[in-house]
């Protein structure tokens, strides 16, 4: 279980999505083309035990958010319906694979649209966990 693999999970899982937007990754410069983009950031949270002795499992957790982005003065309906295709892409119980790892995606929701300089944005945030 690494941080990489639960966030290439994650980002290759958001990739996907039908008609996506272009996709601005944690650590990158988004170059503006003045369409709709999506910002990616993995928040994880202190991981947990769940079990004590040899070969005790541990329980590692947190949020993806991934904010949808559209210019500002064009309404809010384009924001709200790239954020409602984040939440189907990350339906309660998916779980997302690479052989050894395994990120199962807990719930995903949209939170309340917020202005960003010249922008409109709809975060939407991923709960997730991972067990090792």
């Amino acid at each position: 279980m690494s941080i990489s693999s639960t966030i290439a999970l994650l980002e290759g899982n958001l990739a996907n999505i039908a008609g996506s937007p272009a996709i601005q990754l944690e650590n990158t410069v988004y170059n503006d083309t003045g369409d709709p983009w999506v910002r990616a950031t993995l928040l994880p949270a202190t991981s947990q035990l769940m079990t004590i002795g040899v070969g005790a499992q541990k329980k590692m957790q947190g949020l993806y958010q991934v904010d949808c982005i559209c210019p500002e003065d064009l309404g809010s309906a384009q924001a709200h319906q790239l954020a409602d295709a984040v939440v189907d892409a990350y339906p309660i119980g998916l779980r997302l694979t690479d052989g050894t790892t395994t990120v199962i995606i807990e719930l995903a929701s949209a939170l309340p649209a917020l202005p960003l300089l010249t922008y409109y944005y709809v975060p939407v945030q991923i709960q997730w966990s991972v067990y090792e």
